[in-house]
C-alpha cells in the first residue's frame, strides 16, 4: 500500500510525533511512504530512512496556491492508495485538492479540543464530506468539535493515539544521571514536564502551582523540555516567583525516555488537549502523573495517576505535595498500573492496525 502522510508541520508536537511513528511503523510493515509537511522547519523525522519527507515551505496566506499546487504535484507523482492528513491546514488542503485530483481514499485527524475561530469552524464543516473517515484522537475532542458546530453531518470516529513502547520503557539508572548532570543532589526530587511553551500548554499555572510548593517546604526540581514563543516570558515569571534554583528550562532533548524515566512526578498543566502524547510517554515510562483534567487526558489516565482542574494552581500544588510524600514503593505500583494500561489501550502497533483497517488494508 502507497500512504501519504500530510501535516501541517514536522514541529515537536505530539500530533507530529503520531505522524513519525504512523510513518516508521507502515515502512516496517513493508507499505510505501511519503511525509509531507506544508511548512518548515522539521524537527522531527521518521527513524527509518526510508520514508521519503517532503516539505513544501508554505509561507503565509499569499503562498496558498501555490503550497496547494505543490501537494497535488506530491499526490499526481506518488499516486497513493490513501492520504491521510493531521491537523487543520492540511485537512482543509487535502479536501479542497481532491476536487481537482483523484485521490481513492481520503482519511482526516483532529488533535484538540479547541477548535479555533469561527472561520476555522465553517472550513472544517463545508469540506467534511470530502473526507471518506473523519476521525478525532479522543471522545472528548469528537464532542467539542460536535458542540461548536464544526464536525460536518456526520460523527468523528475515535482513533486513540498509539505509544511505541519499544522507545518508551524506564531507565533505572536515568534519575542518578540526570539529577547528577544538573548539578544536583542525588536524592532531589525531580518533576518533569514534556510540551511546547505555548499557551494551551499553560505553563503559568504550572509556575504558581511551584510557587506555592515552594512555599509549603516541599524539596523538588522542576525541568521544563521543550521550546516555545512564551519561553521568555515564562523565564521573566521563574524570576518573579522567587523559583529561579527550581526550574529549569532544557530546550528541545532528544533524550526524552531518559528524562521521563528521571522524573519522580510528571506534570502536565494544560488549559487544553487533544490526546497528549507525552502523558502517554510518562506512563509507559513508569512514571506517577499529576496532570490537568483537559481533552482527552481522563481516557488516556484513568485512575492511573492523579487529575486536577485546568487553571487552579492550588489543586496542582496539592497533589503535586501528595505525590511528593508517596513512598518510592507507592509511586513504584502507580507506575506499573500506568505502562500495564497504556500495554492495554494504547501501544502504536494496536493503533496501527486500526488505522490500516480504515484505510482498507488488513495488518
Amino acid at each position: 500500500m502507497k500512504i501519504i502522510l500530510v501535516g501541517t508541520c514536522l514541529g515537536v508536537g505530539g500530533a507530529e510525533r503520531v505522524m513519525v511513528d504512523l510513518a516508521d511503523a507502515y515502512v516496517k510493515l513493508g507499505h510505501e511512504v511519503r511525509l509531507v509537511a506544508l511548512t518548515g522547519p522539521i524537527h522531527l523525522r521518521p527513524r527509518n530512512s526510508n520514508v521519503n519527507i517532503v516539505c513544501l515551505q508554505a509561507k503565509g496566506v499569499l503562498d496558498v496556491l501555490s503550497t496547494a499546487w505543490k501537494l497535488r504535484q506530491e499526490i499526481a507523482d506518488f499516486r497513493p492508495d490513501v492520504v491521510h492528513a493531521h491537523l487543520f491546514h492540511a485537512i482543509v488542503f487535502t479536501r479542497l485538492i481532491r476536487l481537482i485530483i483523484h485521490l481513492p481514499k481520503l482519511v482526516t485527524t483532529v488533535h484538540s479540543t479547541r477548535v479555533g475561530s469561527p472561520f476555522r469552524r465553517f472550513f472544517y464543516r463545508a469540506t467534511e464530506r470530502l473526507s471518506d473517515v473523519s476521525t478525532s484522537v479522543s471522545e472528548e475532542v469528537a464532542l467539542q468539535f460536535l458542540d461548536q458546530n464544526a464536525a460536518g453531518s456526520r460523527p468523528l470516529l475515535v482513533l486513540y493515539n498509539g505509544i511505541a513502547l519499544e522507545q518508551f520503557r524506564r531507565i533505572e539508572s536515568a534519575h542518578h544521571d540526570v539529577v547528577k548532570e544538573l548539578g544536583l543532589d542525588v536524592k532531589t526530587k525531580l518533576i518533569v514536564s514534556v510540551g511546547r511553551l505555548e499557551p494551551a500548554k499553560d505553563y503559568p499555572n504550572l509556575l504558581f502551582a511551584l510557587a506555592l510548593l515552594k512555599d509549603s517546604g516541599s524539596q523538588f526540581v522542576a525541568i521544563v523540555v521543550g521550546e516555545g514563543s512564551l519561553r521568555e516570558s515564562l523565564e521573566e515569571q521563574v524570576l518573579s516567583l522567587g523559583l529561579a534554583n527550581r526550574v529549569h528550562f532544557l530546550g528541545i532533548r532528544s533524550d526524552i525516555c531518559r528524562l521521563l524515566s528521571a522524573a519522580d512526578i510528571f506534570v502536565l498543566s494544560s488549559a487544553w488537549e487533544g490526546l497528549p502524547m507525552a502523558v502517554g510517554e510518562a506512563m509507559a515510562c513508569e512514571c506517577t502523573v499529576v496532570a490537568t483534567d483537559c481533552g482527552g487526558v481522563r481516557e488516556l489516565l484513568a485512575d492511573a495517576g492523579f487529575l486536577v482542574p485546568p487553571k487552579n494552581p492550588q489543586l496542582l500544588a496539592d497533589n503535586l505535595q501528595r505525590v511528593l510524600c508517596l513512598s518510592d514503593a507507592e509511586r513504584k505500583q502507580i507506575g506499573t498500573t500506568a505502562r500495564e494500561r497504556v500495554q492495554r489501550r494504547f501501544s502504536l502497533d494496536a493503533s496501527v492496525g486500526r488505522w490500516l483497517e480504515i484505510y482498507g488494508h488488513s495488518s
